[in-house]
């Protein structure tokens, strides 16, 4: 089968001027077959232009049509969508694409502020919805920063941690625990005491001993019989345990103070 020529096609359709904006010049009546633009800049003369009069407004049109650079016009024009209505000298002409392209960002500028350009709360809501926890280096409220919701003070002091579902310690929301410091005592079960005792062969000697089966330490002195091992002198009765703690220690990792605040409304 033998190729067709389509070349001439192109001529029907638009011509991508994507960027293209100027103004009208001159007021037009509803529904005119000729729309005079104040610029006509990278059009190109004869091709057919689409494009948005009055974009985003109350007014919006598209319309179709041919360059004629020399009279700085769009001919022959054919209103495709929007009501026919007039249009006053000055109001701002678009080609399609950019248009198009305006509609949408403006579009998404009005689902977050309202006609008189004021937040629409119910789209930042979703934002900082009830029960975040919004965190900062300014200690000014959130409300006066984003304008909506009660805030209060949260976890004066303490760090934050997931919840884990299969830990005793994070299986609750809000659950709080931990200390900022630690010390290391000598147990009371004998594993770090040791016992001082004198005899006539050895003289004094120092060994680490438990308590005696199934008895305990008390806190000062230790009651016990040492012999040498030559049997014939008989050691000094008597022992002490070594019993307390190490000063406190810091359990804080790295840290940088900020503020908190939960929101509660």
């Amino acid at each position: 089968m033998a190729s067709s020529d389509v070349s001439a096609v192109t001529k029907f359709f638009a011509t991508a001027h994507e960027g293209f904006s100027t103004t009208l010049n001159g007021t037009i009546a509803s529904g005119a077959s000729t729309v005079v633009l104040n610029g006509v800049s990278d059009l190109v003369d004869g091709s057919v232009f689409v494009g948005i009069i009055e974009p985003a407004g109350e007014k919006q049109q598209v319309f179709t049509g041919t360059v004629d650079l020399g009279n700085s016009q769009i001919t022959n024009v054919k209103w495709t969508r929007g009501d026919n209505v007039e249009h006053v000298d000055g109001v701002t002409i678009v080609d399609y694409d950019t248009g198009t392209a305006f509609n949408m960002v403006t579009a998404g500028i009005l689902e977050a502020h309202g006609q008189d350009g004021f937040i629409n709360l119910a789209q930042f809501n979703k934002l900082w919805p009830v029960g975040s926890v919004y965190i900062a280096v300014v200690s000014t409220n959130p409300n006066t920063l984003l304008g909506y919701g009660t805030w209060v003070a949260f976890a004066a002091g303490k760090m934050l941690v997931g919840l884990d579902s299969g830990d005793t310690d994070f299986d609750t929301v809000e659950e709080t625990g931990g200390a900022k410091t630690h010390d290391h005592p000598l147990s009371d079960n004998g594993a770090a005491k040791v016992h001082v005792s004198a005899t006539a062969n050895y003289g004094v000697q120092i060994k680490r001993i438990t308590p005696p089966t199934g008895g305990t330490w008390d806190a000062t002195h230790k009651a016990g019989t040492e012999t040498s091992a030559a049997g014939t002198a008989t050691g000094v009765s008597g022992g002490s345990g070594l019993f307390g703690a190490t000063d406190d220690a810091s359990s804080l990792p790295p840290y940088v103070t900020v503020y908190m605040w939960k929101r509660t409304a």
